[in-house]
Order: C-alpha cells, then sequence, then structure tokens
C-alpha cells in the first residue's frame, strides 16, 4: 500500500494538467479584434518586465518602442501578424500520421523581437514563460 501511494505522489506532477504557457495561433484566432491586440500588449509588457529584471533595460526601451502604436498598428504588431500568417502555414493541414506542429503566439513575438535585432539573452525565454505561466492573460470577450 505504501508503495502505491509513493508511485501515486511521484506520479501526481507528471499526470497533472499546469497551466498553459503560451497561446496556440489557433486561440489567438478566435479571439476578438481587441483581445489580441490586449494580448500583444500583455507580451509587450511582460517582456519589458523580463528584460528590466535580467539588467537589460535597453532591450525593454526597444521593444516597448517597436510596439508603439504610430498610425493604426505598431510596427511590431504588423511584423507579428504576418509571422503569425507564416506560422499558420507552417501548422495547416499535416500529412495523415504526422503530429501536427501547434505554432505559438509567443514564437512571432520572440520571432519579431529577433527580427528587429533585439536579441534576449538566453536567460530571457525560460524566464519570459515562467512569466506569462505566473499570471495567464485571460480575453474578455466572447470567442468567435
Amino acid at each position: 500500500m505504501q508503495r502505491l501511494l509513493f508511485v501515486a505522489l511521484l506520479l501526481m506532477p507528471a499526470l497533472t494538467p499546469r497551466p498553459a504557457a503560451a497561446m496556440e495561433i489557433a486561440m489567438f484566432d478566435r479571439l476578438a479584434n481587441q483581445d489580441q491586440r490586449d494580448y500583444i500588449r500583455y507580451l509587450v509588457n511582460t517582456a519589458q518586465k523580463v528584460l528590466i529584471e535580467e539588467g537589460r533595460g535597453d532591450l525593454a526601451t526597444r521593444v516597448v518602442r517597436l510596439f508603439e502604436q504610430v498610425d493604426h498598428w505598431s510596427p511590431g504588431e504588423v511584423q507579428l501578424r504576418a509571422i503569425l500568417v507564416r506560422l499558420r502555414d507552417l501548422t495547416g493541414p499535416q500529412l495523415v500520421g504526422i503530429r501536427p506542429v501547434v505554432g505559438q503566439v509567443e514564437d512571432g513575438f520572440v520571432q519579431t523581437l529577433v527580427g528587429n535585432d533585439i536579441r534576449p539573452p538566453n536567460r530571457f525565454h525560460r524566464r519570459f514563460s515562467e512569466t506569462l505561466r505566473e499570471k495567464p492573460c485571460w480575453p474578455r470577450r466572447p470567442l468567435s
């Protein structure tokens, strides 16, 4: 009986679902436009916070500038949405029997940063994911 309890306790973390650290592109597509923009703002604020904690305030400032709204869209948002289109093509219908690739908005966000010569330190990626997991962003409007 004690062995069974011990094995159950060991397996519990592996079998218990954790909140997702990233949003799949398919889910992002179902959000209302304002919720999409709110989520992008959430990614920018989270990246800014993590970069400042990492001692890279210079990069944090560049991220904020990239996503500052100029006209209707910020340059960063335009680039992010273009990257998401390419990621959608990669994650579209897959060959039968092959596990589909799941694209995440955060992957596109980091690609947008790197494409603008904003290269976060290696520790950024893990800390960014952890921070997103600590306080997930929820849509305010019904999904489409």
